[in-house]
């Protein structure tokens, strides 16, 4: 993977996209995330296919039941963690920019 987060923001239209991973991640259910997110599992899915596109790697194994995390996906979900708690819990003019900015993911 090996893309850091500057370059990853020109590729990812909405922070809601990752928090739409993360969730499916640890409730293991696109319905449950997409529940939680407020909106249909047709939309989280569609979410979770253009990150898996933007990164060019399968995040998630899905199955009628449950979502697998990939072991890319289970990389990603440690680096994912790391910038939505910089983006839901600090304001831009307190943001820990180092630590924010530079999350390398692979």
């Amino acid at each position: 993977m090996g893309t850091s987060v500057a370059a990853y923001e020109t590729w990812v239209a909405d922070i809601r996209d990752l928090r739409a991973f993360a969730l499916a991640c640890d409730l293991k259910s696109l319905t449950s995330a997409a529940r939680v997110m407020g909106e249909n599992k047709a939309t989280t899915s569609r979410r979770l296919t253009r990150l898996e596109a933007a990164l060019g790697t399968a995040l998630l194994r899905r199955s009628p039941r449950a979502v697998e995390m990939t072991d890319d996906g289970a990389a990603y979900r440690a680096q994912v963690a790391r910038v939505l708690d910089c983006s839901e819990t600090r304001t831009p003019s307190r943001m820990d920019v180092g630590r924010c900015r530079r999350v390398s993911f692979g």
